[in-house]
């Protein structure tokens, strides 16, 4: 179980690098001056094509239990659970825990340093290079610690996915929490998770 678990953690960090390849090929002119911090840790309404509406979540406790750091943020994991945390260099980290059922709950968190400055484009690479499964979607944008992000879910028969992703400080980040489709409480561990990110630069 474990060991498909790590080929979880390399294809997400894979995906990452080609998804900074693939931005850095949008655009170069950004239109206006980037995404504007609302403070809010709610998801926002999508301006963007393509994306649906998301439901906001009620406010939680920031998650207090392992911290798990890239450049560009650190975040917590929650308490209780046995996570096992693991990294690929200093751009991936991830925390895994499996369920009484036996069941894998993945945090994965990674970055690259990128001259990117469009959300829109980052996202839109995101999806178009994603080899997930199950498949991710765009939905509504969300504001993370005060920054504006782009964030996508999907689902399928055994399990949910959680993006959020964006540009800050000069890094390129996306978090992804993945977690038994039937998990009690997998949507509070998620926003417990998402608001406990504080960035570093």
């Amino acid at each position: 179980m474990w060991s498909r678990v790590s080929r979880t953690v390399l294809s997400t960090a894979s995906a990452a690098v080609l998804v900074a390849a693939l931005a850095g090929c949008g655009d170069d002119d950004p239109k206006g001056d980037g995404p504007t911090p609302s403070g809010s840790s709610a998801p926002t309404s999508a301006g963007a094509t393509g994306a649906t509406e998301g439901t906001p979540s009620a406010t939680v406790a920031p998650a207090t239990g392992p911290l798990l750091e890239i450049p560009a943020l650190s975040l917590h994991l929650t308490e209780g659970p046995r996570w096992r945390t693991s990294s690929l260099g200093t751009q991936t980290v991830s925390g895994s825990y499996l369920t009484d059922e036996g069941y894998p709950v993945m945090v994965t968190a990674s970055d690259i340093s990128t001259i990117q400055t469009d959300l829109e484009a980052d996202a839109k690479a995101f999806l178009a290079a994603s080899q997930n499964r199950p498949a991710p979607r765009r939905i509504a944008n969300r504001v993370v610690d005060g920054v504006e992000a782009w964030a996508a879910e999907g689902s399928n028969a055994d399990k949910r996915s959680y993006w959020v992703g964006g540009l800050h400080g000069g890094r390129q980040w996306s978090v992804q929490i993945e977690t038994p489709l039937d998990l009690p409480g997998a949507d509070e561990l998620r926003e417990q998770i998402l608001a406990s990110i504080t960035w570093k630069v």
